[in-house]
C-alpha cells in the first residue's frame, strides 16, 4: 500500500487510521506499517479523531489510552486463560485460586480486567456466565465442548496473545521448550482461528508487521497471504 498522506484529504487519512486502528486494535507501529507512514503520524491521526468525535470513537480512546493499558506476562496471560476455562467447567472463584497456586485479587483482576484486552469475546462470555448465576437466571450460557479448552489450546492463545504484546517468539520458546517456531506459527495459522477469532485476526497482523518467515519460507508465506 502506497502512503496515503500523499494521496486522499487529511480528514480521509484520519478517518481510516482510526477505524483500522478500531477493527485491529493494533499498535502505533503495526498500523504504520500497513498505511506506509511514520509513527508519529498515526499517533495523531488517532489523537485528533478523539478529539473531533469522542463519542464516535470512544473505543479508541479505551484502546490508546495508556493509563488504560495492562501489563502482563506470559504467566499472567497463562493464568487468565486457564481461570478462564476453569469458570466455564464450573468452578467458583475459591476453588480456582486453590488450583492455580494464587490469590482471590489477582483471580478477580485476570478474569474481570485482564481477559477482555486479550479477547473482547471470550470476556463477554464470561461476563453472561457471571450475570445469570448471580441473578439466578434460568436461561444461561451453555457451555459446549467447544468453548473448552484443553492444554494444548490454552498454550495455543497463551502463545499468541503473548506475541501480540511482544512480536518475539523467544519467551515463547523458553516456556515451552517442547515446540518450535514453525510449529507455534502453523497452529497459529490452523488452530487458532477455532479457538477465538479475535485473538486470531490480532496474530495475524503481528505476524505480517513483524515479517518471520523470512524471505526464503515461500510456504509460510503463501499461507500467510491466503489468510483474510
Amino acid at each position: 500500500m502506497g502512503s496515503i498522506i500523499f494521496e486522499e484529504d487529511i480528514e480521509v487519512v484520519i478517518e481510516k487510521i482510526a477505524e483500522y486502528a478500531i477493527e485491529t486494535e493494533a499498535p502505533y507501529e503495526f498500523i504504520a506499517a500497513e498505511f506506509d507512514v511514520p509513527v508519529i503520524i498515526v499517533e495523531d491521526c488517532i489523537k485528533r479523531a478523539i478529539a473531533k468525535d469522542r463519542i464516535k470513537y470512544e473505543k479508541l480512546n479505551k484502546i490508546y489510552d495508556k493509563s488504560n493499558q495492562i501489563e502482563s506476562s506470559i504467566e499472567d496471560i497463562e493464568r487468565t486463560y486457564k481461570a478462564y476455562n476453569l469458570v466455564l467447567r464450573g468452578y467458583e472463584i475459591d476453588d480456582i485460586v486453590k488450583l492455580l497456586n494464587s490469590d482471590y485479587k489477582t483471580i478477580n483482576f485476570d478474569l474481570t480486567k485482564r481477559l477482555n484486552t486479550f479477547s473482547p469475546i471470550m470476556a463477554k462470555r464470561l461476563t453472561t456466565v457471571f450475570n445469570n448465576e448471580l441473578n439466578n437466571s434460568d436461561e444461561y450460557y451453555h457451555v459446549t465442548d467447544l468453548d473448552l479448552l484443553n492444554s494444548i489450546e490454552i498454550k495455543i492463545l497463551t502463545s499468541a496473545t503473548y506475541y501480540n504484546q511482544t512480536g518475539d517468539f523467544d519467551g515463547i520458546i523458553s516456556k515451552y521448550d517442547e515446540q518450535y517456531t514453525y510449529d507455534i506459527i502453523e497452529s497459529f495459522i490452523d488452530i487458532l482461528p477455532l479457538l477465538d477469532r479475535y485473538v486470531y485476526k490480532k496474530t495475524i497482523n503481528s505476524l505480517k508487521y513483524n515479517d518471520v518467515y523470512g524471505n526464503e519460507d515461500y510456504q509460510y508465506k503463501r499461507e500467510l497471504k491466503n489468510i483474510r
